[in-house]
């Protein structure tokens, strides 16, 4: 189960079911008004890790094969595609939305720091039971699978979050 929501494909999706919830209650209760500031924060973050799940995904990983078994055929086009649109376009049409001060960019930078932190502490210590070998998320954060170790590994966790940071600025 810590496996399953190690994924930040797994951490943004859920993230945005919740914050679709939210989003539909504050349009009851705010009849028009803009969304309240630490609503617009978070929502602009989700939409951020969203967009950039489809783009890694898409880019990266879209066709490493996966084990049948441990995912349904359509999933990934949910996850990956389908979802990441959806909150893109929710995010450009919905009401309520005010645009964000430079100075809270750190906001939207901050989970995917964590996670990273977290994924590349955790991965030698997470043994998967099939391999005995460590475990990581994706391939490309798994320094014994990158071409260049620790440094390609460096090198796709600067690229990502380059990608978050103009996508959070846009």
């Amino acid at each position: 189960m810590l496996n399953f929501f190690s994924f930040f494909t797994i951490d943004s999706n859920t993230a945005s079911v919740v914050i679709l919830l939210v989003g539909a209650v504050l349009l009851q209760v705010q009849k028009g008004k803009p969304d309240p500031f630490l609503y617009n924060t978070v929502r602009s973050s989700v939409v951020t890790y969203m967009i950039t799940t489809g783009l890694v995904y898409n880019l990266l990983l879209r066709n490493i094969p996966l084990p049948q078994g441990l995912t349904v055929p359509w999933s990934n086009e949910i996850l990956h595609v389908v979802a990441p649109i959806y909150l893109l376009l929710d995010w450009l049409f919905a009401p309520g939305r005010m645009p964000l001060n430079w100075k809270k960019l750190w906001v939207i930078i901050a989970f995917p720091i964590v996670w990273v932190g977290y994924t590349l502490i955790r991965g030698p210590l997470a043994i998967n039971s099939l391999t005995d070998l460590p475990w990581y998320p994706y391939p490309f954060l798994n320094p014994a699978t990158s071409a260049n170790g620790y440094l390609s590994v460096a090198f796709y966790v600067i690229l990502i979050a380059l990608v978050i940071v103009s996508i959070g600025a846009g």
